[in-house]
């Protein structure tokens, strides 16, 4: 059975269908990269912070504490988008194959079965 060869034969073109939902998922990382990202410059600004006024120690972990909070729920959705998209992926590629086999004759099924030796 020959490989099609055309351009829409790419990996890419598998995800087609799943296209926004793709962009979603790198829209949360990018999201949660930046958070991430935030995280030096809020300790850096406590460490000064807690240095000159040492009393108002609950200004500085709020803002902290919001952003770990973010981070962590901003992940949670992340993994799970991941995880239904691969999932919706692999079950249209499982009936698309199916479907495809479902078409061939019964006497190429048992030859593309046997084991080679």
């Amino acid at each position: 059975m020959a490989v099609p060869t055309s351009s829409r034969s790419g990996l890419f073109s598998l995800f087609k269908p799943y296209q926004s939902w793709l962009m979603g998922l790198m829209a949360l990382t990018v999201l949660t990269n930046g958070l991430n990202l935030l995280l030096p410059r809020l300790i850096e600004r406590g460490i000064d912070d807690y240095a000159t006024r040492p009393e108002h120690l609950g200004e500085i972990l709020w803002p902290f504490a919001v952003v770990a909070v973010a981070i962590l729920l901003l992940t949670l959705i992340q993994n799970l988008l991941q995880a239904l998209t691969a999932e919706w992926v692999a079950r249209d590629l499982r009936s698309q194959l199916v479907a495809k086999l479902s078409q061939q004759p019964y006497p190429t099924l048992q030859e593309l079965g046997r084991p080679r030796c």
